[in-house]
């Protein structure tokens, strides 16, 4: 699951030139942080006990994404069946609900850092 924000490739450049992309990129670490605990807040545990620790996020492109994924090792190989279900295996969606969930916020976080960049004048 990644928030992606490739759209606003052009906008990073920018952001970069007014010097911005250090706070831009601590507000998507903050965003990972938050969907990461409430995955693994959601995750199952039952049969998969070791599952949740697996779910982990990075800072891509620059800091204009957050990617959430489980490692892919251990019982991290099992999250297509535990996120989509398989056979008798319900769906427990965990992770890609992240995403919607946070991009609203980091939306808002972003403006609020653009906006004081404004009234600073630079």
């Amino acid at each position: 699951m990644k928030i992606d924000a490739s759209e606003l490739v052009d906008l990073g450049r920018d952001l970069a030139d007014v010097g911005v992309a250090r706070e831009v990129r601590q507000v998507m670490s903050k965003a990972g942080v938050e969907m990461k605990k409430r995955a693994r807040a959601e995750a199952p545990t039952g049969h998969l006990p070791g599952y949740a620790r697996t779910i982990n996020y990075e800072v891509l492109d620059g800091g204009m994404a957050v990617e959430l994924r489980p490692d892919e090792s251990g019982q991290g190989l099992l999250s297509a069946v535990v996120e989509f279900g398989q056979g008798a295996n319900a769906a427990r969606p965990h992770i890609l609900p992240q995403a919607d969930r946070e991009a609203p916020v980091a939306e808002r976080h972003i403006a609020d850092v653009l906006a004081r960049r404004i009234a600073r004048g630079r």
